[in-house]
């Protein structure tokens, strides 16, 4: 990973912080979670990869038989 990239990237998004007051953030590309983690941020980051691998697991596991 390129340091300057994950710079750049956190400062697009303290900059929508601090001008629009956003409280999260859709990392909707799946090398995103790989650039920005977690404790990169003080918002919540929506890994949308995350989002649908345990959506997809739900829907596995629940026994749909009525």
């Amino acid at each position: 990973m390129n340091n300057e990239t994950k710079i750049g990237f956190l400062n697009i998004i303290n900059k929508m912080i601090d001008r629009d007051g956003i409280q999260g953030i859709v990392l909707g590309c799946t090398e995103l979670p790989m650039i920005i983690q977690n404790e990169d941020l003080n918002i919540h980051p929506l890994n949308t990869a995350e989002i649908h691998i345990n959506k997809i697991v739900d829907t596995i596991f629940t026994d749909n038989t009525n």
